[in-house]
């Protein structure tokens, strides 16, 4: 099958206009120094005054008494408990593998929410070390019920 253009504009859509026009009104240049000639004069360089800054009363931090290291154990448990269940749900007999997708599906939103704490943690800690070991075991489990390596 050959396509064929049904018409062709005979003049541009938009011309093409020349940068170096000569006419310095026209021009960056022009501009930026008017720019830098208002940002030098004295009525730019008034002081600018700020209202105070509100106290946050409703904010409610969802780990108050712990710690950020305590935090992110936290949430590792919370992946693993989601790991655990999806567990529990394969080696039922029974359950089928629509069943498990929900599972699959949970560990793979905690699993990208989990990814930007790995790089928050200092090297060398043993939170970090755990929560690295979390996430490559939820992925590879992603990846290979994705792959179908469940079906029976």
């Amino acid at each position: 099958m050959k396509i064929t253009p049904v018409a062709t504009p005979q003049k541009p859509l938009h011309p093409k206009q020349d940068i170096k026009t000569g006419n310095p009104n026209n021009s960056f240049d022009a501009v930026l120094r008017e720019s830098m000639d208002n940002a030098s004069s004295p009525a730019a360089n008034r002081q600018i005054v700020l209202s105070p800054v509100q106290p946050m009363h409703d904010v409610k931090c969802r780990y108050a008494d712990t710690t950020f290291r305590d935090q992110v154990l936290q949430e590792i448990e919370g992946l693993l408990d989601i790991m655990d269940d999806y567990r529990m749900n394969m080696e039922d007999p029974r359950a089928t593998l629509k069943e498990a997708y929900p599972f699959i599906e949970r560990m793979k939103d905690e699993t990208e929410r989990l990814k930007p704490l790995l790089e928050s943690l200092p090297e060398g800690d043993g939170a970090r070390e755990l929560l690295n070991r979390a996430l490559v075991a939820s992925t590879v489990e992603i990846i290979k019920f994705n792959r179908g390596e469940y079906l029976k």
